[in-house]
């Protein structure tokens, strides 16, 4: 059984997580703005790049499978599929 001691400690660690996590956000922060300009832009860029690579599979696969619902000329040659070559 989960007493008030034991929530209160969890969520007095859950609270001592963020604030680190927040910290540390802060901390590099704080370091990119004493960067010159083209060095924080850098980072931006290299940043959205990475963002859009990882949602890239996601987003295109989205696209496709409409393509492929509303396109029939895509998937004529799945017909083909079931038949024996030999």
């Amino acid at each position: 059984m989960v007493t008030r001691l034991k929530i209160s400690k969890i969520s007095s660690n859950f609270a001592e997580k963020i604030t680190r996590e927040i910290m540390q956000t802060s901390a590099l922060l704080n370091q990119i703005y004493q960067l010159p300009l083209h060095e924080r832009m850098l980072i931006v860029e290299r940043t959205i790049h990475s963002m859009r690579m990882e949602a890239a599979p996601e987003h295109s696969a989205a696209l496709m499978a409409d393509e492929y619902r509303n396109n029939a000329e895509l998937t004529v040659f799945t017909q083909l599929d079931a038949e024996d070559f030999l």
